[in-house]
């Protein structure tokens, strides 16, 4: 019976990579230092670290990647005060580098309200710009999303090919928030490690 084998190949599949967490609160009054995918592959990007977020925000950030790559995106949860055409807080997303570039995918004009959206989208080039504003009244949870670098044809190496067709760092499977946005990245399941052992111990 070959139980360290096993047990290893358990752990494995139970773990979860750990992930770069980036608030958004962090980019405002002016501040917009891009958050570079080319080297951080996939980040958490959460609107603030506090329960609610504040009144008088105006904050903006892009991403980047490698111009021969895309960005994936998905938000968790969205808690945004709302608002007939979201006049008071809202979240714009663009697909480029600046807020004069074309709405991102799935998410055109500002956006606010409560919903949890279970697709995800994609980016048609190597950037995306955030940019939330808030008033002097209520607020909310604000968001939670999940952006992951990737490309498509043939995959490197040292990356892993998605069902989908998307190439991601071999790093990121099992890691727990989707990065092939096809749940497509962890083959080896719970299932096929009973088979391994059922294999092991006869």
């Amino acid at each position: 019976m070959q139980i360290p084998v096993l047990m290893f190949l358990a752990l494995l599949v139970g773990q979860s990579s750990a992930i770069i967490n980036y608030y958004l609160e962090s980019y405002c009054n002016g501040y917009s230092w891009p958050i570079d995918m080319s080297i951080l592959d996939t980040v958490r990007l959460r609107l603030t670290s506090s329960l609610r977020y504040n009144n008088n925000m105006n904050c903006s950030v892009s991403l980047t990647t490698s111009s021969s790559k895309q960005l994936m995106y998905y938000f968790r949860s969205f808690d945004v005060e709302n608002s007939d055409s979201c006049q008071y807080d809202f979240l714009e997303m663009h697909d480029g580098t600046s807020l004069r570039a074309p709405y991102a995918n799935g998410f055109y004009g500002k956006q606010c309200g409560s919903y949890v959206d279970p697709f995800v989208y994609t980016t048609s080039n190597s950037a995306l710009t955030l940019w939330f504003k808030s008033d002097n009244s209520n607020t909310g949870k604000g968001f939670d999303m999940i952006i992951t670098s990737y490309h498509t044809g043939i995959c490197d190496p040292d990356e892993y090919s998605c069902s989908n067709g998307r190439c991601v760092e071999n790093y990121l499977t099992c890691n727990g928030y989707n990065p092939c946005g096809d749940h497509s990245d962890c083959a080896l399941t719970v299932g096929g490690i009973a088979g391994i052992a059922v294999g092991s111990v006869c």
